[in-house]
C-alpha cells in the first residue's frame, strides 16, 4: 500500500485554511501541518519534507509567500503552489523566481487543487529523475566511458544547457553542441586546448576559485558569474571525478533580471522610482545614527498634494499618476545630494534633509528654504496629455538630533504640522511645535473619554424655558451635558465638534432622542405639562443616516408620544452637503407630525430658494443679533426683517439668548413674541425644570 501524499498548508487566514484542509482530506490526501507565516512555514517544510507545500503569497510578518518559497526551494527539493486571490503581474513577476508548479486562484474546487497536485507532483517527479539520471551519467562518466559513451554523448547532446568536460590540466575533453554554439567553435577546434587560454575572457576569477574547489576537494560546486564576453549571467554545476571536470553552463540571466527587479520594486515606488516607505525607514535609521555622531540637525517634510482627489475623480487615475510622476521628478530636482525624496503611496510624498546646522534656527532656515523651493516647484503648471493642470503641496516639517525621537514620533510630528498647513489655507509650510502636538493629544484624550461616556452614559439632559410674550412657558430645549467623573460638568461645545468629527454624534444623537421621547411620556401625565413642546438639535450627520427618518418615528411609536409635542432644532449649514435628500427626510418626518425649527438664523447659508422648500415651524433669530438690539440699530433692522420674512412664510419666530428687560421689550416692538433665554431660566436638570414650571403655573 502507498504512503498517503502529504500536503503543507500555507494560509494565514484559519477559516480558509481549514476549508482548505477539508478539501485535501476529501481528496484523499493527508494534511501534514498547517502553517500561518512564512517563517513558519520554512520550518515545517524542512522538519516535516511534506510531498507538496500549498503556498499563500500574501503572508503577515516580515517574509511573503514568495520569500518562504524562495526559502524552502533552496534547501528542500519539494514542489510548491501557489495560493493566490491575485492576478497581479508584479506578484508573478517575483514567483517566477522560485519555479512555481501550478497557480491556484482562491477559492479553487477540490478537483482543481486535485489536479494541480497531481500534475505537479508527476511534473516534480519526472524532472527528479531526470535530474537524477543526468547527473548520476555526469559523476560516473570516467568509468562508464567506454560503456555508454553514445549514451552518454546523446544525452548531452540533447541537453538544453552547455556542457564541457575538462581534464587536470584545465583542457577540453568534451564540448556539446550547445557548448560550441556558445563559444562560437567547433567541438574538434576546442578539444585539447586549455580553457585558460582559449576563453581567458571569459574565465573569471569565481569559475576559476570554483574549479580548483572541486578537483581539490572532490566535492561538487556550483557558483554564478557574470561572463562578460555574451554580457550574459552564468550557473556553473561543477561535478569532479579522480581525472576530471564535467562542468553545466546555465543561463541564468532571466532569473538575475527577475531578481533585481524584485529586489527594486522592494525598495522603490514602482510607479515614480522614488524610495518606498521601506527604503526610508532605513535611510531615516542612517540619518538618526549619522546625526546622533555629527551633531548635526536633520528634517522631515511631510508633503501633501491639495485636493489630488478631484483630479482622480474627475480626470481619472490616469491623469492623477501622470501627476505624481511629475511631482516626483520635480522634488528630486529640489532636494540636495544626500537627502532622500520618497513616496509613501497615494499622493503622499517625504524629503529627508540630512547634514543640516548644528544651530536650531541655521536648520530652520536651510529647512525652510528647501520647503519654499518645493512648494515654487510643485505649483508650476503642469502638462497632462492634453490637460494644463495646476497643483499646490501642503507640507509639514520637524527638526530633529539624533534620536530623541523615534522615527514613528517624527512622523507623527510632520504629519500633524502638514495638516496645520491645510488648516492656514494650504499651499504653505508650517513646523511642528509642542503646542500641536499637546493639542493633538488632548483630542485623543478627549475622544477616548467620549467613548466611555457613551459606553457608561455619562450624559444628562437639561431644560431651558420657552415662553410668551406673558411669560408662560410654551416648552423647552433639550441640552446635553457631560458628567465627566473626574472633570465634572462638561458644556456641549467643548465636545460636541469631536463628537461630529468622529462619528460619534449617532450614538449620543439617539441617546438624546430617546430620552427626550422619554420625557414627552412622563409630561403627558400632568395637566400642567401635557401640552409643552420639546425641542432636540440634530446633527447633519445624524440628517445623512439612510435609516434616521425610521429611527425617529420607530422612537415615537415605542413611547406613544404626541409627534407634534417633538421638535428638531437644525442648524442652515445642514443644506451645504446633499440638501435634496435632507429635504426628504424632513417631509418624511414632517408628514409624521415632527415639527422643525432653524436654528441660529441669519449666521449661515440663508438660501431662500432653499427655505421655502423646508417644512418648517419656527426660525430662531440668532443670540448674535439679540445681544446688542437695544444698542444697535444694525442688529435690530436685522431681527426686523427676519421677523417679518418669517410672517411672511407663516412661520413662528423665537429669539434665543435673551438677558435683560430692554432686549425683550425691543424683540416685542418688532413683533416677537416668543422667547428663550437668561432672562427667564438657565438651562436645569429636570426636577429644577419642574419645579421652575410649577411655580409659573402658580402666577
Amino acid at each position: 500500500m502507498q504512503p498517503m501524499i502529504s500536503i503543507l498548508i500555507v494560509e494565514d487566514d484559519a477559516q480558509q485554511a481549514e476549508a482548505l484542509r477539508l478539501q485535501l482530506l476529501d481528496c484523499g490526501y493527508r494534511v501534514a501541518a498547517l502553517a500561518d507565516n512564512g517563517a513558519a512555514a520554512v520550518e515545517q517544510a524542512q522538519s516535516l519534507v511534506p510531498d507538496v507545500v500549498l503556498m499563500d503569497i500574501v503572508l503577515p510578518g516580515r517574509m511573503d509567500g514568495i520569500e518562504a518559497a524562495q526559502a524552502i526551494r533552496a534547501s528542500c527539493d519539494i514542489p510548491v503552489l501557489y495560493l493566490t486571490a491575485y492576478a497581479d503581474d508584479e506578484f508573478f513577476l517575483r514567483a517566477r523566481v522560485t519555479e512555481p508548479y501550478a497557480y491556484l486562484l482562491k477559492p479553487s474546487t477540490s478537483r482543481e487543487i486535485q489536479l494541480a497536485i497531481e500534475i505537479a507532483l508527476y511534473r516534480h517527479r519526472t524532472e527528479r529523475e531526470a535530474r537524477a539520471v543526468l547527473e548520476k551519467a555526469v559523476a560516473e562518466r570516467t568509468a562508464e566511458l567506454e560503456q555508454s559513451h553514445q549514451h552518454i554523448a546523446n544525452i548531452l547532446e540533447s541537453a538544453s544547457d552547455a556542457f564541457i568536460s575538462l581534464d587536470n590540466n584545465g583542457c577540453y575533453t568534451y564540448v556539446n553542441a550547445k557548448a560550441a554554439e556558445l563559444f562560437g567553435r567547433k567541438p574538434d577546434e576546442l578539444i585539447g586546448r586549455k580553457i585558460w587560454y582559449e576563453f581567458a575572457e571569459g574565465v573569471g576569477q569565481p569559475f576559476y576559485d570554483a574549479c580548483h574547489k572541486a578537483a581539490d576537494e572532490q566535492v561538487p560546486v556550483k557558483v554564478e558569474a557574470y561572463c562578460l564576453p555574451w554580457e550574459r549571467w552564468f550557473e556553473y554545476r561543477i561535478f569532479p571525478s579522480r581525472d576530471n571536470l564535467s562542468v553545466f553552463l546555465h543561463d541564468i540571466t532571466e532569473r538575475k533580471a527577475a531578481e533585481d527587479a524584485i529586489q527594486y520594486m522592494a525598495f522603490y515606488d514602482t510607479l515614480t522610482q522614488l524610495p518606498n516607505r521601506r527604503l526610508l525607514m532605513d535611510r531615516c535609521r542612517q540619518v538618526l545614527s549619522s546625526s546622533a555622531r555629527s551633531g548635526r540637525l536633520a528634517a522631515l517634510l511631510f508633503i501633501d498634494l491639495d485636493h489630488f482627489k478631484n483630479l482622480n475623480d474627475t480626470l481619472g487615475h490616469d491623469i492623477g499618476d501622470l501627476l505624481l510622476q511629475q511631482v516626483a521628478q520635480r522634488l528630486t530636482s529640489c532636494v540636495r545630494e544626500g537627502d532622500t525624496a520618497a513616496r509613501l503611496g497615494g499622493d503622499e510624498f517625504v524629503v529627508m534633509l540630512a547634514d543640516l546646522s548644528k544651530d536650531g534656527d541655521d536648520a530652520a532656515a536651510q529647512t525652510e528654504e528647501i520647503g519654499e523651493k518645493i512648494l515654487a516647484s510643485l505649483a508650476r503648471p503642469y502638462q497632462l496629455g492634453v490637460h494644463k493642470y495646476h497643483s499646490t503641496p501642503s507640507i509639514g516639517a520637524t527638526l530633529f538630533h539624533g534620536h530623541q525621537q523615534g522615527i514613528d514620533e517624527l512622523f507623527k510630528q510632520a504629519d500633524i504640522a502638514m495638516f496645520q498647513a491645510k488648516k492656514a489655507g494650504r499651499n504653505t509650510l508650517r513646523f511642528f511645535d509642542q503646542k500641536m502636538q499637546d493639542s493633538v493629544n488632548a483630542r485623543a484624550a478627549l475622544e477616548s473619554d467620549l467613548r466611555c461616556a457613551i459606553e457608561a452614559q455619562q450624559f444628562q439632559l437639561y431644560y431651558q424655558v420657552h415662553v410668551d410674550s406673558a411669560r408662560r412657558p410654551l416648552g423647552a430645549e433639550a441640552l446635553i451635558r457631560w458628567l465627566h467623573p473626574e472633570k465634572g460638568l462638561i458644556f456641549p461645545g467643548q465636545f460636541i465638534a469631536v463628537a461630529e468629527e468622529t462619528g460619534l454624534i449617532l450614538p449620543i444623537g439617539l441617546w438624546v432622542l430617546e430620552q427626550a421621547c422619554l420625557q414627552l411620556k412622563a409630561w403627558q401625565q400632568n395637566a400642567y405639562t401635557r401640552d409643552l413642546i420639546l425641542s432636540v438639535n440634530v446633527s447633519i450627520k445624524q440628517f445623512q443616516q439612510a435609516e434616521f427618518a425610521d429611527q425617529v418615528k420607530a422612537a415615537i411609536q415605542r413611547h406613544a408620544i404626541n409627534p407634534g409635542l417633538l421638535k428638531m432644532e437644525i442648524t442652515e449649514s445642514i443644506l451645504l452637503d446633499n440638501a435634496e435628500n435632507i429635504i426628504t427626510t424632513m417631509n418624511v418626518l414632517n408628514k409624521a407630525g415632527v415639527q422643525f425649527s432653524l436654528d441660529d438664523f441669519g449666521t449661515g447659508y440663508s438660501s431662500l430658494q432653499y427655505l421655502k422648500q423646508l417644512p418648517l415651524f419656527q426660525l430662531k433669530i440668532d443670540l448674535s443679533f439679540v445681544c446688542d438690539i437695544a444698542a444697535n440699530s444694525n442688529d435690530e433692522a436685522i431681527a426686523s426683517t427676519i421677523n417679518a420674512m418669517a410672517r411672511s412664510l407663516n412661520l413662528h419666530v423665537i429669539a434665543e439668548g435673551v438677558e435683560t428687560e430692554e432686549q425683550r421689550q425691543k424683540l416685542l416692538d418688532i413683533g416677537c413674541t416668543n422667547f428663550q433665554g437668561y432672562l427667564f431660566s438657565k438651562p436645569l436638570p429636570i426636577a429644577q425644570f419642574e419645579a421652575l414650571l410649577m411655580r409659573c403655573d402658580r402666577r
